[in-house]
This record gives C-alpha cells, sequence and structure tokens, in this order.
C-alpha cells in the first residue's frame, strides 16, 4: 500500500510512500496552525474590547487606554511580535503572547466610532449605567 494516488477508496488525498494516509496528516498537523492562528485573536478581543468599551464609557480612562495603545501602536506589528518573541524566549506560549500583545491595540481603537461615542457619551451621564433607549435612537444625524 505505497503511494496510492488521491480518490484510493478510504483515502481521499491518497497515501505517502510510507503508507501513511496524507488527510489524516494534514488534520493531525493543522492543529497547532489552528490553535496558533485562533487563539491570540480571541484572547486579544477578550482583554481588548472591554478595554474599548471602558474607555468609551469613561473618557479620562479612554484617555489614558488610548495613549498607552498609541505607544503600541508606533511599532510597527510585525517588528513588535517579533522583539517580544525574542525576549520571552522560543515556545509555542510565548508566541501566542506576543500575538495578544500585538492585537490589543487594534480593537480599542477600532471598535467605536468616533461620532457613536459622542452619542453614548451625553446618554451616559443622563440615564445611568446603561441608555435605555439604546442606540439607534441616539445615531448622530
Amino acid at each position: 500500500m505505497r503511494l496510492r494516488p488521491p480518490g484510493t477508496p478510504g483515502h481521499w488525498l491518497g497515501v505517502d510512500n510510507q503508507g501513511r494516509d496524507i488527510l489524516s496528516r494534514l488534520i493531525y498537523g493543522a492543529r497547532y496552525t489552528l490553535l496558533c492562528g485562533i487563539t491570540p485573536v480571541v484572547l486579544g478581543a477578550v482583554i481588548s474590547v472591554p478595554l474599548g468599551m471602558f474607555g468609551a464609557w469613561y473618557p479620562v480612562a479612554g484617555s489614558v487606554i488610548m495613549r498607552s495603545m498609541d505607544v503600541l501602536f508606533a511599532f510597527p506589528m510585525a517588528l513588535l511580535a517579533i522583539l517580544l518573541a525574542a525576549l520571552m524566549g522560543p515556545g509555542i506560549g510565548n508566541m501566542m503572547i506576543a500575538l495578544v500583545v500585538t492585537l490589543i491595540p487594534i480593537t480599542p481603537a477600532s471598535s467605536m466610532p468616533p461620532p457613536v461615542l459622542n452619542a453614548i457619551r451625553p446618554m451616559s451621564r443622563r440615564q445611568g449605567p446603561w441608555p435605555r433607549r439604546g442606540i439607534r435612537s441616539s445615531w448622530p444625524r
């Protein structure tokens, strides 16, 4: 059972020269790729969306958060990820931490455009912890 072409019964992508199923090898190898691609994005969003919401709700804290994000934006994303990975050492975990740190500044800066922020802030002062009317009724015209 060596070098079977794609479409062989029981082996959709065939087998290699040692008789191993190519599809199962691709699925096994994709585990780390998916883990390293999805985890930093999810963790970056879990950290940065609350930061952006907190900064939108409290303008003074928002300006401090945005200035700290501007410091991270000052470095190119790839260069910052390489620098952090080099400082922390080798390993998948350290690489994911470096990617999370480089992805954090993207979401608070783009989570809400300024017209929406300007519409929500006056309502939050008037109505308590969450606007009762909703964002649609306060959308700038």
